[in-house]
């Protein structure tokens, strides 16, 4: 092993993976304001906040390594110390993670019929994990060099461990909830088996990252868990563009292709095919209910704009003697008047 394989290697193959990444979150954000540009203030905001943080983040992981290897290249007791772009880094981190832990706990609060217990307890643990993230950013400015960092590993360790359980508690509980959510409904089933699926490969994948990092920084002295640790904010990014742009998938699945720009008029238990338009009653039910709500809203707001006559089956006249001449309709001073007669 070189002798740089625990403190510069682990800084450069992060940043790699890192900015592999952003590509990822980058075009996740893409169709992101290409299928949602009228969305929700609050998502919308949200989205460019992290999209912001994502590329910052990315810049100043790239300075690190750039400082290291070009500007003071040959020179190792310029190691000792961190540079101020990584002592950004944990409390950018903490930032990211619980800008998506609050959301999803808000998630775990529609899916779980509005219990509390679990969304506090999210909330309570994505807030704990921001503190110290925060703390270690704080601590790295104040003492500088690596080897007195030592001191407050104790901190760090509450910050990953704190974000692990949090994550850990997020899939958990969706994924319960949507299983309990199937009914005998075919097409209701294959949407909850999507949305575990959705939970899995992004939630799943964010909590495993943070346990390993979390793991890897409490059973090494070298600095291999930062190569897990720099790609956290894209990856705590992706998850939350992954679930606000399976609204469009889900609601093709169900209502047929959609016109992009519009808001999503689908709307699931789970939080992920939205809750997010104003006025809708039934955010919390049963996924088959919602369903069956969600088509009778569209249905009814739809028919003023179509046609339906020409789509009614025929009707035969019936044979009779009478023939009924069109009503006429006239408006003489307030008043309507008929003029129908029998023949």
């Amino acid at each position: 092993m070189g002798l740089f394989d625990g403190s510069i290697g682990a800084f450069v193959v992060g940043t790699l993976l890192s900015t592999f990444l952003l590509g990822v979150t980058a075009t996740q954000a893409f169709n992101y304001y290409k299928l949602f540009p009228n969305d929700r203030r609050v998502y919308w905001w949200m989205v460019t906040g992290m999209l912001i943080l994502d590329w910052v983040h990315t810049a100043l992981s790239c300075f690190t390594i750039y400082d290291w290897t070009v500007t003071f290249y040959g020179d190792p007791t310029h190691l000792v110390n961190s540079p101020f772009s990584f002592a950004v880094d944990p409390a950018m981190t903490g930032i990211a993670a619980s800008v998506v832990q609050l959301f999803y706990a808000y998630r775990v609060y529609v899916v779980g019929k509005r219990r509390l217990f679990l969304p506090i307890m999210i909330a309570f643990f994505s807030l704990v994990q921001l503190g110290f993230a925060c703390g270690a950013t704080g601590m790295i400015f104040k003492l500088q060099a690596f080897s007195k960092f030592q001191s407050w590993t104790y901190g760090v360790s509450i910050w990953l461990g704190s974000a692990a359980v949090c994550d850990v508690l997020i899939t958990g509980s969706l994924v319960y909830a949507l299983i309990n959510s199937k009914t005998g409904i075919l097409q209701t089933n294959s949407i909850c088996d999507r949305l575990i699926e959705l939970v899995i490969q992004s939630n799943g994948l964010t909590a495993a990252c943070a346990i390993v990092d979390a793991v890897l920084f409490g059973t090494l002295s070298t600095s291999y868990h930062v190569t897990v640790n720099l790609c956290l904010v894209k990856l705590y990014f992706n998850s939350l563009l992954v679930s606000l742009n399976a609204r469009a998938e889900l609601e093709k699945h169900l209502m047929g292709p959609r016109t992009s720009g519009n808001s999503p008029t689908l709307v699931t238990a789970s939080g992920f095919g939205a809750s997010d338009l104003h006025g809708f009653p039934f955010a919390g039910l049963p996924i088959a209910k919602v369903y069956v709500s969600t088509t009778q809203h569209v249905v009814s707001e739809r028919c003023e704009d179509v046609n339906y006559e020409k789509h009614l089956p025929h009707i035969p006249k019936r044979t009779s003697s009478a023939v009924v001449k069109p009503v006429k309709r006239m408006e003489s001073e307030g008043s309507l008047e008929s003029d129908a007669t029998t023949m």
